[in-house]
């Protein structure tokens, strides 16, 4: 049935697409077919497959809410602007998981009546911001005891990356810079925080070698950090 309903959903977009591409081409007959031309040619069929099958994942996630809610905010031009943003993420975005968070936080904006409509869109523009591994990560910090050690055992090639020494390859070296950044980058959108240990009297504090700067002996999960996680439906660390 869902198969069915995303196969319907490409013909119907791309039969829409060929439309407006004939549309243009009549009515400015000069540059119009140049026009239409491209049109056709920037919007490959990876990203109508793409959008319809956000499309699909969206509309299970909404489907429990009442109607008369979801037909309110589809007459309200602000989440209209943000449903909009989230198509345009959608039609990037490779994979299905990448897909589940998008449509997440756009149910989850229709539900949630505390932010308003430019502090949603600013959290629709961190997460795209984030690659999956930078996701995972961030949810890694907010978990605690059992539950933080099996996600770790689960995910420990991209929470903790390969260990690097003196005998590494270049190839490892680069690998292990860009793993680096991961947590640099949700360090920089203040999503983690790092914490520092108090040196004792007389003592320097600890530096990191690869980046020049004090030592974190940890990260914990921003207030931010754990409203992105709230709306993507992961778990916070409140």
């Amino acid at each position: 049935m869902m198969e069915q309903a995303k196969t319907d959903l490409e013909t119907n977009m791309r039969d829409h697409v060929a439309g407006l591409a004939k549309g243009v081409a009549g009515m400015v007959p000069v540059v119009g077919p140049i026009v239409a031309e491209v049109v056709n040619n920037i919007i490959p069929n990876q990203r109508i497959d793409r959008i319809s099958r956000f499309v699909v994942i969206l509309e299970e996630k909404v489907k429990e809410i009442n109607r008369e809610i979801i037909e309110m905010k589809i007459r309200d031009e602000y989440f209209i602007d943000l449903l909009e943003d989230g198509f345009i993420l959608a039609s990037r975005a490779i994979t299905d998981q990448r897909k589940e968070y998008i449509a997440t936080i756009i149910k989850n904006s229709i539900t949630e009546e505390a932010l308003s409509h430019l502090e949603e869109k600013k959290i629709l523009s961190i997460f795209s911001e984030l690659n999956d591994a930078e996701i995972i990560i961030l949810q890694s910090h907010a978990l605690t005891g059992e539950e933080q050690r099996l996600y770790f055992s689960h995910h420990k090639e991209i929470i903790q990356g390969k260990l690097v020494d003196l005998g590494s390859s270049d190839m490892e070296i680069n690998k292990d810079a860009i793993h680096g950044s991961f947590t640099q980058n949700l360090v920089a959108l203040n999503l983690l925080a790092p914490q520092y240990v108090r040196p004792r009297r007389n003592e320097l504090p600890e530096f990191d070698e690869k980046t020049g700067m004090m030592k974190a002996r940890g990260y914990r999960v921003t207030i931010l950090g754990n409203l992105l996680l709230s709306y993507l439906d992961l778990k916070t660390s409140f």
